[in-house]
């Protein structure tokens, strides 16, 4: 078992001594670390400027919004999540009646007319958009860096197919 740390603070483990370490080393170069960092270091990323994205006033802004639209039309949440953790906790207590999952149906399309009505995902884009500009320099690098390194995986990963053909 190993382990690498992402910009985001988070440990993340993985077996090293597997058959599929084995192949992601023949792929990757032999450098398994790197391999495991192309896979989580995008969404450690992501999750940095989602969160700056929800701490930014224009986004609580967006949210009113839309958590006024819904409550015109009878349904009072503050936000998507809300509404989607309210039904999944429903769910999860095995006690969903059919007038709850109707009620969801309904949530849903409104959800969705609300959103379209207020512009919400291009909005909440152009933020996230925003806020990916406040990423350091060295962040844009270490993702150039593993967009080269999955080519070069990918490359490995053809010469591997053709050999076998």
């Amino acid at each position: 078992m190993a382990s690498i740390v992402l910009s985001d603070g988070r440990e993340v483990s993985y077996l090293d001594e597997t058959c599929l370490a084995d192949a992601r080393r023949q792929l990757g170069g032999n450098d398994l670390p790197t391999w495991i960092q192309m896979d989580n270091e995008p969404q450690a990323l992501s999750s940095t400027v989602g969160r700056k994205t929800s701490e930014d006033p224009a986004h609580a802004a967006i949210m009113k919004e839309w958590s006024k639209c819904m409550l015109a039309k009878g349904y009072g949440y503050a936000t998507p999540d809300e509404a989607v953790n309210y039904f999944k906790k429903l769910a999860d207590s095995g006690s969903i009646s059919d007038e709850a999952r109707e009620r969801e149906r309904s949530v849903a399309v409104i959800d969705a007319q609300c959103a379209h009505d207020g512009s919400v995902p291009t909005r909440i884009n152009k933020l996230m958009e925003y806020h990916s500009h406040d990423l350091p320099a060295s962040a844009q690098a270490t993702l150039n860096r593993l967009a080269a390194y999955r080519s070069t995986a990918v490359e490995r990963a053809q010469q591997v197919i053709l050999s076998n053909e």
